[in-house]
């Protein structure tokens, strides 16, 4: 655990040639570096060897609002200790700017939800723009987390997590990460549908639903289909002001999957569906996205050749090799007007 050797300064500002600034100094009486260096430190053991964790924070680079790690706490195995000064050259943007590449840290502060992958190789060169360099120092895990304050509604710094083991899941990280930051009186974003109270006529369409996304999946060898469904969520205790500062409450209503209306006819897709339940998509974002937005079926080549702003599961597709994919709106007799969008895969030859 560290700082920027001979750049660190516990007021929490920067000098980068005279023209940064770090805009989130504190939180509450402790600075926010302050804070995070206690985080750190309670995620020390838990980490293991060959990860580093360091912290992104907006900063004014003259005119232009960026993501930057430079001067910031982070973890470090030695290994990796090149990594580290690589990122330190690079900043993202905090806005979604077309011509832009916000990058993993930007999308996450952008988006205010968490991004993991088990291996950065599934992004291509635009999504991960140290893709170069993570495969020459060995990275393979990522795990980018939103850092929120409770009491002003916003988001301070994004926590990414790189590893050089491939991850097949960063729950046991998550969940360390969530107490670390509420020790020291911050919070992580986590989307968390899995639990979610449904009434005995959804858990009658969900349970019909089922039956016919079984018997198409045996009948056309598909691999796997997912139910999304719409809801106006509530994610933990986080205000309703802190999402719409973060550009995430659009028309009140995300996409989520309830995993007891999917369908996996190929054991080796199980992971894909975890990754889905673990993520809400906007209307538009990906061909399920689309479908709410439309009477119509929308119909997807290769769903591997999304770019991620535009469908954020688009790394963990091709990490599981799906291919083609249709979904379709409908509704059930048990629930009215109820919206549900079916999505089913094939699969190119893993």
């Amino acid at each position: 655990m560290g700082k920027d050797p001979g750049q660190y300064s516990s007021s929490g500002t920067t000098d980068w040639n005279g023209k940064t600034a770090v805009l989130f100094k504190s939180v509450g009486a402790v600075p926010f570096s302050e804070r995070m260096l206690r985080a750190l430190s309670c995620l020390k053991d838990s980490l293991g060897g060959g990860v580093l964790a360091q912290v992104w924070v907006p900063v004014k680079h003259g005119e232009t609002l960026v993501l930057s790690t430079w001067d910031q706490p982070f973890l470090l195995d030695q290994v990796l200790s090149g990594y580290r000064e690589i990122s330190r050259e690079f900043t993202f943007s905090v806005k979604d700017t077309p011509g832009l590449f916000p990058g993993v840290p930007g999308r996450v502060f952008i988006s205010g939800f968490p991004e993991w992958t088990s291996n950065v190789i599934y992004y291509n060169k635009f999504e991960y723009l140290r893709s170069d360099y993570a495969v020459s120092h060995k990275v393979q895990g990522s795990l980018a987390v939103p850092v929120f304050d409770p009491c002003k509604g916003s988001c301070c710094a994004v926590l990414e997590i790189v590893t050089m083991k491939e991850k097949l899941s960063f729950d046991v990280e998550m969940k360390n990460i969530c107490q670390a930051l509420q020790a020291v009186d911050l919070k992580a974003m986590k989307a968390n549908a899995r639990h979610l109270n449904l009434t005995a006529n959804q858990r009658s369409a969900f349970s019909e639903i089922l039956h016919v996304l079984r018997a198409v999946c045996h009948a056309h060898m598909l691999p796997l289909a997912l139910t999304w469904f719409p809801i106006a969520y509530h994610i933990g205790d986080i205000s309703c002001a802190m999402w719409k500062e973060n550009a995430l409450v659009r028309n009140g209503r995300k996409l989520c999957i309830n995993e007891s209306a999917c369908y996996v006819n190929d054991s080796r897709m199980q992971g894909f569906l975890q990754a889905c339940a673990e993520y809400y998509l906007e209307k538009g974002w990906g061909i399920a996205g689309q479908a709410l937005l439309s009477n119509k079926p929308f119909f997807c080549p290769d769903v591997k050749a999304f770019d991620i702003l535009e469908y954020p599961l688009a790394h963990h597709a091709r990490k599981f090799g799906l291919q083609a994919a249709v979904a379709i709106r409908l509704r059930s007799t048990y629930t009215g007007d109820d919206d549900y969008i079916l999505e089913l895969f094939s699969a190119s030859q893993l």
